[in-house]
This record gives structure tokens, sequence and C-alpha cells, in this order.
């Protein structure tokens, strides 16, 4: 609900708080990466992005955000 009403830090401190209850949550890292990103906060997405592929790899979703945002980056 914050994101749509672009309460980008309350987002932020929700999706945080949701990790904190569910430490091995690729979900809530993807998320907090798609956050950082739309905020203009690339290195944080990646932080979150190379997290959430150590948890799972095999999230094609999750990898596909991690290349582009290593294009985006000038990373590759």
């Amino acid at each position: 609900a914050h994101l749509g009403l672009d309460q980008y830090p309350e987002a932020k401190a929700a999706y945080q708080q949701s990790l904190k209850l569910d430490a091995d949550s690729v979900a809530f890292r993807l998320a907090l990466a798609r956050l950082a990103r739309r905020t203009d906060d690339l290195l944080g997405a990646q932080r979150y992005l190379q997290d959430a592929c150590e948890l799972d790899a095999t999230r094609g979703d999750v990898l596909e955000e991690l290349v582009s945002s290593y294009l985006e980056g000038g990373k590759v």
C-alpha cells in the first residue's frame, strides 16, 4: 500500500521489519531491491539482490533484476 502512495520510507521500513520476521525471505529482499531502484539506490538494490541470490540461485526473476542492475550501473 505504501508504494502506491509514494511513501518510500514507510514502505522500506515495513519491508525491513518483515525481513526481521522472516530472515530467509527472497521475496522481501526482491521487494527491497525494487524499492531501492525506484529511489535511485542502485548499490542498495544490488546488495539485496545478491543476498537473495545467495538464498535461492534458482529464482530467475532475481537473477534478471541483478543483471539488469549491473547493466544499468555499467558493471557489465
